[in-house]
């Protein structure tokens, strides 16, 4: 065996102190360098995320604003003095769009409001209307999801009326859409 003097002992243990600071160095550099890395990435998922929550109110707050713009320009078209039969009828298609295009929430409180009017409508008349305000009623009916009050008003006509086959025609198309 070689023997070592105290110079090479001494400079041994120097570099290997240098060699365990370095190593350390290099494992402290690779454990700073992944948590920066996740806390970046926290960073942009936290800022992702607000900025869809963001977009996804506006679109809220947008389809509101839509729905109730629809509400209140359809609203100044009702006729709230109605007498005779076509206001009523009128009446009932404005209802039975800001039922089909306002607001979800106001859906069910509109249908009834078309109903009513369509009722009142229907009473004036005792249920002879002329062949397109059949058409209308009916339509009207379709757009409330009423299929049987649109048949129950096309089977009323077709009785009282004997219309033509091509007005027949043209209300079974509507029914049946």
């Amino acid at each position: 065996m070689k023997k070592y003097s105290k110079k090479d002992i001494i400079r041994q243990r120097i570099l290997a102190v240098v060699a365990l600071l370095g190593l350390f160095a290099c494992g402290l550099m690779v454990g700073l360098a992944i948590t920066k890395t996740k806390t970046v990435v926290q960073k942009i998922e936290n800022v992702s995320e607000q900025v869809i929550n963001m977009k996804k109110a506006d679109i809220v707050v947008n389809n509101k604003s839509i729905c109730t713009k629809v509400r209140d320009e359809m609203l100044i078209r009702v006729n709230p003095n109605a007498y005779d039969y076509d206001d009523h009828i009128n009446n009932a298609k404005i209802y039975a769009i800001i039922a089909e295009r306002g607001c979800e929430d106001e859906t069910a409180y509109y249908k009834e409001l078309a109903e009513q009017e369509l009722a009142v409508a229907r009473a004036i008349t005792d249920d002879k209307l002329s062949e397109d305000d059949t058409i209308t009623v009916v339509e009207t009916y379709k757009k409330l999801q009423m299929q049987a009050a649109a048949q129950e008003m096309f089977d009323k006509a077709k009785r009282l009326t004997n219309p033509a086959i091509d007005f027949i025609l043209e209300v079974e198309k509507i029914i049946n859409e």
